[in-house]
């Protein structure tokens, strides 16, 4: 039928012709691109449960990209574009970055109280929005340097657990801050300009 059972391990180079798509994104399974080239877009959709980029290829997503559980760069280069990553799992999330950026970044996890985290394990530049959505952003376990481009919205459901890293708002332009109540350990801006 097509389907990536749980826990499997799908292993794509990046260039192979996938019909059914996104298939492998209902089950609990990993999908790991291994390749050493450069691959527009992945071919194995824009939907995953664990996705692990571990070659030395570079990946240039053209589509918005939906992660269930855990986003891992171990070792390829990642051009995000202009498009969003959105974690939006039920259980405990991790994203792992290893240098690279993202363009904007959507959390959405809907877990009881306890079981939402969304754990930046390494420092992340965001060149677009942080939006939370549900969930929260775990900061403290590994106390990550976050850079934002954009604007940073947090919703009702949606928090922060600040830890000792630096948050930096680098955007070229007015960046707006939407929050509930949110406190930060150390927040600054790359530069200033007169108003």
């Amino acid at each position: 039928d097509n389907k990536i059972y749980n826990n499997a391990i799908l292993k794509l180079v990046g260039d192979e012709a996938i019909i059914n798509k996104n298939q492998h994104s209902s089950s609990t399974g990993l999908t790991q691109y291994y390749g050493a080239g450069s691959y527009t877009g992945l071919c194995g959709g824009n939907s995953y449960y664990d996705i692990d980029f571990i070659g030395g290829g570079t990946y240039t997503v053209n589509a918005d990209l939906t992660v269930r559980h855990n986003f891992t760069i171990t070792s390829a280069t990642f051009t995000p574009s202009t498009y969003t990553l959105t974690l939006n799992g039920t259980t405990d999330q991790t994203i792992i970055m290893n240098g690279q950026s993202l363009y904007g970044l959507t959390l959405n996890n809907t877990g009881d109280a306890g079981s939402d985290d969304i754990i930046v394990n390494g420092d992340i530049d965001i060149n677009g929005n942080l939006t939370i959505t549900d969930g929260d952003l775990d900061l403290n376990t590994y106390d990550p340097n976050i850079t934002l481009a954009g604007n940073l919205s947090i919703a009702a459901n949606g928090s922060i657990d600040i830890g000792t890293g630096n948050f930096t708002f680098d955007g070229a332009s007015l960046q707006t801050v939407s929050s509930n109540d949110t406190s930060f350990y150390q927040i600054g801006r790359a530069s200033c300009r007169e108003r």
